[in-house]
């Protein structure tokens, strides 16, 4: 007798122990029926069996408006719900949540749960961590997320300068040529002015006649007079040696042209 009572014990143990590796308990949270629960999520439509790993859609049972229910979005709201979308089917609010398995008994920290599940039916299983590619978003907070706010507004500003810098680096590089120009001809017609000024020898006249067409071009003279002591220069330069006299000549038709004035032409 005492060994059929053993058999039986032992069978019915095999059972349980299948039973409970298989399916999870029922999700309820209402230890105490007559606790209200303002929040909660319960099952849409007849989808009530969760298998940990997997995302689900349930319903939300909140006096929260829209605009606060999807501030949830990638958070935690219960032991086993992760948040990854808020969306409206029909007349219902919804939470798209993925679904891992809820910390050991010995480890749970007592957390007020934000949203209590009712009626669900958990399958678990042995992995407790999430997928790599739910990790990241899963992880944000606000301010990782004004963090990535702020790399996106960077990244748009440096994209924005490159391609201003890009369509005006021909003007720049343009203007940059015109004023190394303007600088270099600056010195040329400070180069005449001086030439005729300091104009003593043959060699300094003969450098003038060379350069009379630069002369009228750049500086701003008078023409009539520049003319006279051009020719001045032409009818001795031919010359194999100038005279003292030659030179006086040619003196006094320069120092006319400079007492009349001669200024940049630029």
């Amino acid at each position: 007798m005492r060994c059929y009572k053993t058999i039986y014990t032992i069978v019915f143990l095999v059972i349980s122990f299948s039973c409970f590796a298989q399916v999870g308990p029922v999700i309820n949270n209402q230890e105490d029926k007559n606790l209200e629960i303002l929040d909660s999520v319960v099952p849409l439509g007849d989808e009530r069996r969760l298998q940990v790993g997997e995302i689900y859609k349930v319903k939300i049972e909140s006096q929260k408006r829209v605009e606060d229910l999807r501030q949830y979005q990638y958070k935690k709201i219960n032991s086993f719900m992760y948040v990854m979308d808020f969306l409206k089917e029909d007349k219902a609010r919804v939470f798209e949540v993925f679904i891992i398995n809820p910390p050991k008994e010995n480890k749970k920290n007592h957390e007020t749960e934000l949203f209590t599940p009712i009626g669900f039916q958990l399958v678990s299983t042995k992995s407790q961590t999430l997928p790599e590619y739910l990790k990241i978003p899963i992880s944000y907070d606000l301010k990782s997320l004004q963090s990535i706010s702020w790399r996106w507004w960077a990244a748009i500003i440096g994209i924005f300068l490159f391609v201003v810098s890009w369509f005006l680096y021909p003007t720049f590089k343009k203007i940059q040529k015109n004023k190394k120009k303007r600088k270099r001809k600056k010195q040329e017609v400070e180069n005449l002015i001086r030439l005729l000024e300091m104009a003593k020898e043959k060699k300094d006249f003969e450098e003038i006649y060379s350069k009379k067409k630069e002369i009228l071009n750049n500086l701003d003279l008078d023409r009539r007079v520049f003319n006279d002591f051009i020719n001045e220069i032409r009818s001795k330069q031919f010359r194999a040696d100038w005279k003292d006299l030659d030179l006086d000549s040619i003196k006094k038709k320069q120092q006319k042209l400079l007492a009349d004035g001669i200024s940049s032409g630029i």
